[in-house]
């Protein structure tokens, strides 16, 4: 399965749990400077919220064989490259042992492991990665349709002048043929 690249439209919707959790630690954190007064956290470590754009992270949770999101997260311990576990898998059954992304020599399927963790973040910024993917895929169909509405404009456009440059060449060409003549049978 293909998938393009689209844009995020704005903050994870509301009934999304990672919102209320983002919520949930930000009144903590507060709560936790108005006692404290200082401003900071009493053990010194304090949760950091880093906000992200979901189409930045896009390429770093997409997998290099599929192009899709990763599933069921696979490293190569070689290189510590991630993939699908049915991509790395089917690419290992099929003799290739190296990674797809970079080449790396892997000595058989026992130097992938599984990274739940990986899987764990993936879920959490991708819900619902086969909607993801749907909604995705139709603005790539759109987007094609777009351009090749945009290459017919241009393509129709270009004959039109090819005609018009023929007809002009034409009517060149006969002027200056009956130019010749006149000019001939008057000497």
């Amino acid at each position: 399965m293909t998938a393009q690249k689209r844009s995020q439209e704005g903050p994870p919707e509301e009934d999304d749990g990672s919102l209320q959790r983002h919520l949930n630690l930000q009144e903590r954190t507060e709560d936790n400077e108005e006692t404290d007064g200082s401003g900071s956290s009493t053990d010194g470590d304090k949760d950091e919220l880093v906000a992200v754009e979901l189409e930045d992270m896009r390429k770093e949770v997409q997998c290099p064989i599929c192009l899709g999101i990763i599933r069921k997260t696979r490293t190569v311990m070689e290189c510590l490259h991630r993939f699908c576990r049915e991509c790395i898998d089917k690419s290992m059954r099929l003799g290739n042992n190296e990674c797809p992304a970079c080449r790396a020599h892997c000595a058989s399927r026992r130097s992938l492991r599984d990274d739940p963790n990986f899987d764990a973040l993936i879920a959490v910024l991708y819900p619902d990665i086969d909607k993801y993917e749907e909604e995705e895929l139709a603005l790539y169909e759109e987007d094609k349709a777009r351009n090749n509405q945009i290459q017919a404009s241009i393509a129709q456009a270009f004959r039109r002048q090819s005609e018009a440059l023929g007809k002009k060449r034409t009517t060149a060409r006969a002027t200056s043929a009956a130019f010749i003549r006149r000019s001939q049978g008057n000497h």
